[in-house]
Formats: structure tokens, sequence, C-alpha cells
């Protein structure tokens, strides 16, 4: 009989749990799908509640392996307003936004934004691009701060809100001042008056590499309107470093005691060391003068060539990471009007005996002051072979390469082996 009893009250005691998680789950469903509704709601009301917008910090690239950027957003009416350093770091623009359920509350740009979804885009060559995301799960937010985890890529970034009365114009006229303080890509990091070792920020990539002790750190940051902030703290001893001031006075990225110091070797020359006249040394025997003068585009020379009295116009670049000229293959108009369609100047071997072609190989030009001359030295970018010349290839009304007799290129002029240029006093 007592069997019989405790097998009647097990099935009743089954059949009883089953129905109050039927009747709970029931009762959870409800409470839940509303709960979620007034989390999206919330989240928008958040994010649209902050008169001058937010700051956030967007890292790229599968677990944080590319760059890190600044974006300026503002919410308002279900659009968002962006701004930011991706590629034009003055321009605005506006498109549609949303807070949606899916799988928690998201944040979506639906809307195509310039600003926003270079990011996300995919480039020829490369189906992921940047890795960035224009989808966001929201995790948690407070009043002032919003963390959120991209959809696609997974990396966590989070939105801070922006003090009221932030110029959006001045924080990104700062955010640029420091983005070309730091132009150059060697630092020393300094604790106190030891220097603990050098490392990498290299604005490219945006991106931050050292070893300090027995530690490696690689990471992306991202530029301020004050400095730079690191994706997580570099930790020495018990003290932590991640949100730096730029100093322009000492060029150099400051944290309670930590410096990370711009290291300029002797090489490094500011752009405008090289504004002047040159006299260029090639294996001709006559005398070739090169003035440079500043470009109509940011780290760019335009010179004038002189060769037997006629000026042919060039244009030079500057890397103000290493201080030095690159000089590449390029077309150069013809001033005598004697070949119809100009010159193409053409990077060449004289050692080889070999033409490469515009866009194949060009030549660097360093500064070396035990010498008191600018060197000139292949770029490498040939593999298997050297840059040390040009040759001004002329071409015909045709838009073909000019020839003679023997099909041989007519040249209009040539600079065979290129060893260093000297500046004239």
């Amino acid at each position: 009989m007592k069997k019989v009893y405790l097998l009647f009250m097990s099935i009743v005691l089954t059949l009883s749990l089953q129905s109050c998680l039927h009747d709970d789950k029931t009762i959870f469903d409800l409470p839940a799908a509303e709960r979620i509704e007034k989390k999206v709601a919330d989240y928008k009301a958040l994010l649209e509640s902050s008169e001058d917008g937010w700051v956030m910090q967007y890292y790229t690239g599968k677990n944080y392996s590319y760059g890190g950027y600044t974006l300026l957003l503002k919410f308002k009416n279900g659009h968002v307003t962006a701004m930011g350093d991706v590629r034009n770091p003055e321009a605005q623009a506006t498109s549609g936004y949303d807070v949606i359920k899916d799988l928690g509350p998201t944040l979506s740009f639906n809307g195509y934004n310039e600003v926003i979804h270079p990011l996300a885009e995919t480039w020829l060559g490369s189906p992921d691009g940047a890795q960035g995301d224009y989808e966001f799960s929201i995790l948690r937010a407070t009043n002032d701060s919003i963390f959120l985890k991209g959809r696609k890529w997974q990396n966590e970034m989070v939105l801070t809100r922006l003090p009221k009365g932030t110029s959006w114009e001045e924080y990104m006229v700062g955010l640029i001042s420091v983005m070309e303080g730091m132009n150059v890509e060697t630092y020393d990091f300094v604790l106190g008056n030891d220097t603990l070792g050098q490392g990498t920020l290299t604005q490219e990539v945006r991106r931050l590499s050292v070893t300090l002790g027995d530690k490696k750190w690689e990471m992306p940051y991202c530029t301020t309107n004050t400095g730079i902030v690191l994706r997580e703290p570099i930790v020495i001893g018990n003290k932590k470093y991640q949100h730096f001031t730029w100093n322009d006075a000492d060029h150099s990225l400051t944290e309670g005691d930590l410096k990370i110091i711009q290291f300029l070797p002797k090489t490094h020359k500011s752009i405008d060391f090289w504004v002047g006249e040159w006299q260029l040394k090639t294996n001709l025997r006559k005398r070739i003068k090169l003035t440079l003068e500043m470009g109509s585009v940011a780290n760019t020379l335009k010179g004038k060539l002189n060769i037997n009295n006629v000026n042919y116009e060039l244009l030079l670049t500057y890397d103000p990471a290493t201080g030095r000229l690159e000089l590449p293959g390029q077309p150069v108009t013809d001033p005598t009007y004697k070949y119809p369609a100009g010159i193409l100047l053409i990077p060449a071997s004289q050692k080889e005996g070999k033409l490469f072609g515009e866009g194949q190989g060009s030549l660097f030009f360093t500064w070396d002051d035990d010498m008191e001359q600018a060197t000139a030295e292949d770029s490498g970018q040939i593999t298997g072979h050297a840059v040390d010349s040009f040759f001004g290839v002329a071409y015909g009304e045709d838009l073909q390469p000019v020839t003679d007799a023997d099909g041989n290129y007519v040249f209009a002029f040539t600079l065979p082996n290129i060893q260093y240029m000297k500046k004239i006093n």
C-alpha cells in the first residue's frame, strides 16, 4: 500500500511541476517581451538625451588586430550625425539609425553614413575591408557611458557622453593638431628618469608596439583632441597607463610618471628643410639643379629640374615619419613642346640596364649629417631589383613612346646613377 501511495504522489508532483513550469513560462514571456521593449525605448532615449552627442573609440580588425578611430555621434529623431578621423576629419554626415530588439537591444546604423560605414565596407581585393561594424549589441549603460559589442567582429567599444557645450569643430581641430604633431613613428618610453625601451606609434595603422621588460604590448589606439587613448592600459608595476596627453613643446605623450617621447634620428628632417635649391649628383658631367618648394597637397614638394636650361616640373613626396623625400616615376609636361604627349619619368637601373615603368620603384633621399648631403637609395619596392636612375621617355602624338631609327626609346633627358644631392648656398 505504501508503494502505491508513493507512486501516486510521484505522479501528482510531476504533473504539478510541469503545470507550474508551463504557467511560469507563460507569465515570464510577456514581462520579458515588455522589458526588452522598454530597454529599447530607454536606450534610444538615452542616446538622444545628450545635447552635444557622444564620443566613441571605435576599433577595427578581428580581435582588435587593426587600428582605432574616434567618432563623434549625435542622435536625434531617428537620425545620427557623425564626424571622425576616418577619411576627412572636417566632414560631417547624417543618416538613419535605430535601436532594434534582434537578439537583445542592438544599435543599428541602418542608413549609409559616409563617416561610419567606410570602416565596415569591403575593398577591391579585401572582402573584409577594415573589419569594422555598423551594428552593435548594447551590453549595458550608465547615464554617461554605453557599452557596445560589434555584432560581426565582436570588438567591445564605449560611447561616452560629451560634456555640455562641447564644440565638435574645436574637438576635431585639437585631434588634427595631435595627429600632425605625432608625425614620427619611433618613441622612447621613459618612466621617471629611466628609459624602459623604444617602441612605435604608427599613425598610418593607428597601433602601438613596444616591449617593456619581458612584456610586449601590441594594440590599437585612438587619437583624441588632447592626446591618445590605448585600447587597454599598459601596466608597469601596480600602475596602469591608458590615457595620454600630447605635449607639442617636447613632442611627447604623458600620463603620470610615464612619458612617451618622439625619437628623432639625425637623418630626420622637417619638410621645411628640403625647400630650396639643390645640386643633383649623377653620372653626367653637366650641372643639374633641383629647386624645391612646398606643394599644394600636404606632405608634397614641387620640384623644378633644370637640365640644359630647361625646367621640368616634378612632384616629390615627404614622409613625416622618417623625414625623407621620395621621388617616384610620373608624367612630366614637356616645356619645349617637342613631344606632343609629354614625357614619362620612368624608374630604372643603369647597373642592370632595365626600365621598370611608372609606378614601379622609386628613390628615397635621406639626409646624411656627416657628409652634409641627401643620399639617394632605392625604396625597395621591386623585389630582386634596385632603382638607381630615372629616364624621361618621350611620347608622341599617337600616345606611344618615340623611338629612333633603331627602335630605341628617345629620352627627353636622363638621370643616370643618381647618387646624392647637396644644398646650393
